[in-house]
């Protein structure tokens, strides 16, 4: 009998339910997702080839969010019990005991949780497809059907349960030692008034100060030559920032109220005196959840864009570090250049490719240095591939110099002695200003010597000398061999490469010969989406606990004001303006703690274009991060769109039913 009243009461509630349900669904179905990407194949090879210890924090990351989420939903549930109070109150006035209305509530909870977790699943198993498609479009790699985890299905079931189980026992304990009277009576009347009107003034002004101040001066640091000495200062503007936040919504929300209060002319319309004793009657219990929720959606906010600011760095941060070629190698290892260009064949087409030697001439006495050469049609070979046309040196010689003031190589004629080589004498054609980067890191010149471009018939005697002395690291001229390699564009498998042309060392340790830019693009992409992934994990999870906190929240105080409604509807207010009310009630409790989030969103481009400069040695253009911050913004007001609909529609509905009832 009881599971049957319990089945009833599920029907009956569907609407009270609906925002409960929605929310616990796609948290579901969230985890569902979550935890298979994190226990799929392609985690476990992503971890092991970019950060092996990333996994772990991942899954401890999951575990945390559950637990929130568990004790968000038990805090939740209290509001749900709270619209239905004084019928629980009825059930035990009829002679129920407090076993047979738990047992009712748990029949209740139980028939939510098999719901819930079948519908979650539903929407997990294709939600998971789809953030995998996401994740691989950020990698740059091409969708493909991803399996599904056995490990990782069981441990969202499992998660669901106990989140279940500490929800309910949260509600379980409410109904365990709430008062028949209570239950029945309801809630004592509100205080309609703002007490100590100039303190939250003070409140407001001095977070709103508080928050510019904090963010000025964090940009300061930000853009401070010492900054990493002064990392305790940027804490403590942190701590202002969110206190700022925090106590913002709280000030804010009793200021209005002190206003429209002192003011009555400002809500003399329709039924704006009524909305706005209402909204006093309940803003201190408010006030305070709104400003902790306001730091939730500010954090939400931030992490993201930091890691999506990461990602529009990466592209100039590889050229910086000296990634300038599709493949280049100046020290062979355990694969020879020749296996090397097989093997790259096998996963990408080679549009072109030059395998030079570097000479190193030995210096004439402890006065002199000696120099680096490289034949010049080897030269121009390489520097052809990077994009660069040398211009013809007419049987003379270039010196390559690093001059970091051009991006790309620069040639000036003239300006140098001749040289000797295997007995020829070269004039010098000029001197080649080539970035550092390029110089060192992709023709792989050492800065110890100069370079120098010259003549074929000079590389060849510069060999004959080498080949005298045995081999090409022995005494007097040596030289060793280097690879540059350019490939067809389009995406390859740069991963499977790297592990087909690494070294293994012995003892678990490997290492690479080859400088692979698409490898190290994904290393870098990797490593951020890995990090991204639970970054929005956690802001998914914050943006769906708040808006159903908000919702619920808001729900359970318009449940306690129904019979007022009906009141003023005795006294002639029309359907339309109790909506009006209702929504100005409602738009009121859930808008103000997004005040911070979204004005954060301003500065926010500022500080995150200042944040690539710092850090990532990057210009990023405030337009590419103004698009990523509008869009994230954009997504948060859709998921709040969503949510006040759901929550105001199920509201108006029950002050109908309320309204009809008494019709």
């Amino acid at each position: 009998m009881l599971f049957k009243i319990a089945l009833r009461n599920v029907r009956r509630q569907i609407g009270n339910y609906l925002i409960y349900f929605i929310t616990v669904s796609l948290t579901v179905a969230l985890l569902f997702s979550v935890n298979n990407l994190i226990l799929s194949e392609m985690m476990d090879r992503m971890t092991e080839l970019y950060a092996d210890f990333v996994q772990p924090i991942l899954i401890l990351v999951v575990a945390i969010m559950a637990a929130v989420i568990a004790f968000v939903l038990g805090y939740a549930t209290t509001f749900l019990l709270r619209r239905r109070k004084r019928e629980f109150g009825v059930y035990l006035t009829l002679g129920m005991t407090r076993r047979d209305v738990i047992a009712i509530f748990a029949g209740e909870t139980g028939v939510t949780f098999l719901l819930s977790l079948g519908m979650g699943i539903l929407l997990g198993l294709g939600a998971y497809q789809a953030f995998t498609a996401i994740f691989l479009n950020f990698l740059e790699q091409p969708y493909e059907f991803a399996a599904y985890s056995f490990t990782g299905s069981l441990l969202t079931v499992v998660m669901v349960a106990l989140m279940f189980l500490i929800a309910s026992l949260a509600a379980l304990f409410y109904l365990r030692f709430a008062r028949i009277s209570r239950l029945l009576q309801g809630e004592s009347a509100a205080p309609k008034t703002v007490r100590f009107p100039v303190i939250w003034i003070a409140v407001f002004v001095l977070s709103l100060v508080g928050l510019v101040v904090s963010v000025m001066l964090f940009m300061e640091w930000m853009q401070s030559s010492d900054f990493y000495d002064r990392i305790g200062e940027m804490g403590s503007y942190l701590v202002i920032f969110f206190l700022s936040a925090g106590f913002l919504p709280v000030g804010l929300s009793r200021t209005v109220m002190w206003i429209l209060l002192r003011f009555p002319a400002l809500s003399a319309r329709g039924t704006g005196r009524f909305t706005v004793r209402q909204l006093s009657a309940r803003i201190n219990a408010s006030s305070l959840m709104m400003g902790v929720l306001s730091v939730l959606l500010a954090v939400a906010v931030i992490g993201p864009n930091i890691f999506f600011t990461f990602d529009l760095t990466i592209d100039r941060s590889i050229e910086d570090a000296g990634f300038r070629y599709d493949i280049s190698s100046f020290n062979e290892g355990q694969v020879s250049f020749e296996d090397a260009l097989v093997k790259i064949e096998e996963y990408a087409d080679i549009e072109d490719s030059c395998l030079y030697r570097v000479y190193c001439s030995p210096a004439a006495d402890e006065t002199q240095e000696g120099y680096y050469g490289v034949a010049e049609s080897d030269a121009r070979h390489a520097l052809a591939i990077y994009g660069y046309t040398m211009p013809a040196l007419n049987g003379g010689y270039a010196v390559c110099r690093t001059d970091d003031l051009h991006e790309e190589p620069e040639f000036f004629a003239g300006g140098w002695e001749e040289i000797t080589i295997g007995g020829g004498t070269y004039a010098c054609a000029g001197t080649l200003a080539v970035p550092s980067g390029l110089l060192y890191k992709d023709l792989y010149m050492s800065s110890d010597y100069d370079f120098y471009i010259v003549p074929d018939e000079a590389a060849a005697a510069l060999q004959a000398q080498a080949d005298a002395s045995g081999n090409s690291y022995g005494e007097g001229v040596r030289y060793t061999r280097a690879l540059v390699v350019d490939l067809a564009d389009g995406w390859y498998d740069a991963a499977g490469l790297y592990l087909e042309l690494r070294n293994d060392y012995g003892n678990g340790t490997y290492g690479s010969s080859f400088d692979i830019r698409a490898y190290e693009r994904y290393d870098r992409i990797g490593q951020v989406a890995l990090f991204l992934l639970g970054d929005l994990f956690v802001s998914a999870v914050f943006l769906l606990m708040t808006m159903a906190m908000l919702s619920l929240k808001t729900l359970s105080v318009i449940a306690e004001d129904r019979e007022r409604y009906r009141m003023l509807w005795r006294l002639g207010a029309s359907e339309g303006m109790l909506g009006r009310s209702l929504f100005a009630q409602m738009f009121f409790y859930c808008f103000l703690p997004f005040v911070v989030p979204l004005g954060m969103c301003f500065p926010l481009v500022g500080i995150l274009q200042t944040f690539a400069a710092n850090f990532g040695y990057v210009t990023v253009a405030a337009g590419a991060i103004a698009a990523q911050v509008a869009g994230f913004a954009g997504v948060m007001l859709a998921l709040y769109a969503v949510y006040f609909l759901a929550a105001y529609l199920v509201a108006r509905l029950d002050i109908r039913r309320t309204l009809r009832a008494v019709g």
